[in-house]
């Protein structure tokens, strides 16, 4: 858990925040973990380590320090031994209708 927030500071380097939590487990329900970055964490870094057959949902929501600015993204993965699963069958990135 601690690696997945460490790597969330390139949000904050780069003058953002997130207004969502930056993952949560997925299973039934709004599950652990629940992470946020360094600054925006509220309860200690949870000590769980991602397994196989784990789902987790990547949802940071990076806004401005204001929330004048922002974009909603996120992803459902299936934690496996060679890394990690998308669920989703969208293209990343911008999507226009």
């Amino acid at each position: 858990m601690r690696d997945l927030v460490a790597a969330a500071e390139l949000i904050t380097e780069s003058g953002y925040t997130i207004y969502d939590d930056l993952v949560h487990g997925s299973g039934g329900g709004y599950l652990p973990p629940v992470l946020r970055t360094h600054e925006s964490q509220n309860e200690p870094i949870p000590d769980i380590t991602l397994k196989a057959g784990m789902t987790i949902v990547v949802q940071p929501n990076v806004v401005t320090f204001d929330e004048g600015a922002g974009v909603q993204t996120g992803e459902l993965l299936l934690v496996t031994e060679e890394g990690a699963e998308r669920f989703h069958a969208a293209p990343k990135g911008l999507l226009l209708s």
